[in-house]
């Protein structure tokens, strides 16, 4: 088959950008480029050996100077010689060549060129239609990409070809139709003989005889009127295909034979130049190690130069970060001597701070919420860079370095949440939530929880739960265990080599609920009468040893709390070297239909089904840590470091769901969440925040959110969550 091969352009390629001029570039490159476009010329003029050898020298001086372009074009040119002698492997080779100095110069529209040169070769010398649509696809988008009409028309048009010998005509037909309405392109006689060729072919396979025949008649007459000898020959063999097969055999003859003739004049003038061609075969070989040599120099040279950025650029980054480190200890050590100063001065002022002491009392709870969020952000990044360091290197499990520094993040973590727990006592902020539980299951869970303390100060933990006590219960599980979490776990802390007892006995059932006795005893240090009074209130510590024991001292006063909460009283009986008892009674509904929770039901969650999700998150150390949680199951992770970079990739992209930070600078987590939902975006958004859930539940669900998750945050929690929000908008 023919085709619209853009060897033409070859000389178009020094059309479409301007000849370097004196004041930009030097002489050599100007007497370059007027050897490239002699060149072209010799090429035009089927002058190929005079064409192979200029071309070689303009391959050498284009690499010599570095310049892309021109090797693009020189490259080119030789591919073309060896395209028309039929030299196919060597017209890739070269092609490739020129393909790969193409994308060097990233030049859209000779990559264009190229690819659709590839494709010609591939298409009708190699006989694959498929790399030939492939390649056609590649040049179709250059061209869109950069808006050419022309390019655009002519890569349909052997697009449309390839599909033919597909046989897939349909496709074939759509892709002539828009070259037709495009009739100042194929208003040319190359475009139109080819044109009117393909609708002949198409109207054939249709058997539509009579439109056939009429677009055959008229590409035959556009190639004899304008003398396109390759062209035609092809339109005869089509057109007599067509003719043998509506039985027309007659007039098929004829026309076959018009073709022969024409075919034979094709060969005799392509051995002619088939001739000439081997006169200049016994230098490419050479030509072939010298243009080696060189590029293999140029690479060199160009990896030097990029290591000489390299360190430039790091010599400027280290130099930066110098002054900004000396900016600021300058700025600290005048902070140091400010704060110095007004500490110097709030001394004096003391006594008379007293007396203002309780119109600050109006601001602890917002206090409290705020620098709790302030510490609980680095804190996520701290645990989460713990438990990254853990899984990477589980090497250092047993390290007492890395156990310690675990310990003092999860113990940090357990003070930030008690200061939270007892101010929303205070406040009457403290939710309650009733759930199925089996009592026993809850005690076990506390105990496994509290061995690590108890194996450190080299106790036993013992539990005693009354058999009669029904299996499963209604209650607010979560205040059972915190009281039970903090009376056991200060049991361990002041006893050594001894015993913690925890013991439940039924009181008596009444009116499906059941009223249970909870002791917790232990054989440690015990306490003094004169401190049992106070031993509840918040920040005491009694007998606190500093090499062995921290804590707030937040821990009894919050039982006491959630205690009073419940109507019930803790009592407390010690003696000094003994041991101490604690007492409480509770009351829960007893589950007559045995329900047992399912919010631990297990999720396939081990691979996310590798979904995409958006981190909207300020802090680089937070971004990290949480793409590292979710990368971990093979979800594919986006950063975003403001709302409004995730509102555009929201607008360009599709992910499975959104991790919305809420404080964030600018545009805050509800602000781009409103946004987001405005714009029509349904994707899931999980607030992935440090703030105090009570503190903003209302706002996250009025924004257009679907969950919250606080940080920091157990990974199976926020994988479910995920599991379960994707889940639930596919199914809509």
């Amino acid at each position: 088959m023919s085709k619209i091969t853009l060897l033409f352009l070859n000389i178009f390629f020094l059309t479409v950008f301007p000849v370097p001029s004196q004041e930009k570039d030097t002489i050599r490159e100007e007497k370059l480029y007027k050897s490239i476009l002699k060149g072209e010329n010799l090429l035009t003029a089927m002058e190929y050996k005079e064409c192979l050898e200029l071309c070689q020298y303009n391959i050498k001086e284009s690499l010599k100077l570095h310049n892309d372009y021109y090797t693009t074009i020189s490259y080119n040119t030789i591919a073309g010689v060896y395209e028309v002698l039929k030299e196919t492997d060597k017209a890739l080779y070269y092609y490739n060549k020129a393909l790969h100095h193409a994308q060097k110069s990233r030049n859209d529209k000779t990559m264009n060129w190229i690819y659709n040169n590839l494709g010609n070769i591939y298409l009708f010398d190699k006989k694959n239609a498929d790399k030939g649509i492939e390649l056609y696809i590649k040049s179709l988008q250059l061209s869109e990409k950069i808006k050419d009409t022309t390019e655009i028309n002519y890569t349909r048009l052997n697009l449309g070809w390839a599909y033919f010998c597909k046989e897939e005509y349909e496709k074939g037909f759509s892709e002539i139709e828009f070259v037709k309405k495009h009739p100042k392109f194929s208003a040319d006689a190359d475009s139109q003989l080819i044109l009117n060729t393909l609708y002949g072919i198409y109207y054939s396979h249709i058997k539509d005889i009579k439109k056939a025949d009429y677009y055959f008649d008229k590409a035959i007459r556009i190639g004899e009127q304008n003398d396109k000898s390759l062209e035609l020959a092809e339109t005869y063999n089509q057109y007599s295909t067509h003719l043998f097969s509506i039985g027309n055999y007659k007039q098929a003859y004829l026309i076959s034979e018009k073709e022969k003739i024409l075919q034979k004049a094709i060969f005799t003038s392509t051995k002619l130049r088939n001739a000439q061609m081997a006169c200049a075969s016994f230098e490419i070989d050479e030509f072939k190690r010298e243009i080696d040599k060189i590029e293999s120099e140029n690479k060199v040279h160009e990896q030097n130069l990029m290591m000489s950025r390299i360190i430039v650029v790091l010599a400027i980054v280290i130099m930066v970060f110098l002054l900004l480190l000396l900016f600021s200890l300058y700025r600290n050590i005048k902070f140091r001597k400010k704060i110095n100063a007004y500490l110097t001065s709030e001394n004096v002022e003391l006594a008379e701070a007293k007396n203002r002491a309780e119109e600050s009392s109006i601001l602890k709870s917002q206090f409290i919420s705020t620098i709790s969020h302030e510490l609980r952000t680095p804190l996520y990044g701290v645990i989460g860079m713990t438990n990254i360091i853990r899984e990477e290197h589980p090497e250092l499990e047993d390290n007492p370095h890395f156990k310690s520094l675990q310990f003092s993040s999860t113990h940090l973590l357990k003070l930030i949440n008690e200061i939270l727990l007892i101010n929303k006592i205070e406040d009457k902020k403290a939710t309650r939530k009733f759930t199925a539980f089996q009592l026993s299951d809850e005690i076990n869970t506390i105990k496994d929880s509290l061995d690590y303390i108890a194996h450190r100060n080299k106790n036993e933990i013992r539990i005693e739960i009354d058999p009669d006590i029904p299996e499963s219960l209604i209650g607010d599980k979560i205040m059972l265990s915190q009281v039970l979490v903090n009376l056991t776990s200060n049991a361990l802390k002041f006893t050594t080599n001894g015993q913690v007892c925890l013991i439940v006995d039924l009181i008596g059932i009444d009116n499906g609920y059941c009223t249970m006795r909870f002791k917790v005893m232990d054989t440690g240090c015990g306490i003094d009468i004169q401190d049992q009074k106070k031993i509840f209130d918040k920040f005491v510590q009694i007998n606190r040893k500093e090499e062995d024991y921290q804590g707030t001292g937040l821990g009894l006063s919050i039982v006491k709390a959630l205690l009073d909460a419940q109507g019930s009283e803790i009592i407390l009986e010690s003696n000094k070297n003994v041991g101490s008892v604690f007492i409480f009674t509770l009351r829960f509904e007893i589950d007559n239909a045995i329900t047992y929770p399912t919010a631990h039901k297990q999720l396939n969650i081990n691979v996310l089904y590798q979904y995409k999700v958006l981190i909207v998150e300020d802090n680089k150390i937070n971004q990290m840590v949480t793409r590292k949680i979710l990368e971990k199951k093979q979800c594919e992770c986006v950063l975003a470091e403001s709302g409004a970079e995730a509102v555009a990739l929201l607008e360009t992209e599709t992910f499975d769901v959104v991790l919305m930070d809420i404080n964030m600078p600018v545009m805050n987590g509800f602000e781009t969440t409103r946004l987001i939902r405005s714009k029509g975006i349904t994707t899931p958004v999980i607030a992935l925040t440090a703030f105090d859930k009570n503190q903003i539940v209302e706002e996250v669900y009025a924004s257009g959110m679907d969950g919250i998750i606080i940080k920091p945050f157990e990974p199976e929690k926020l994988f479910s969550m995920i599991e379960e929000l994707t889940h639930k908008k596919n199914a809509d």
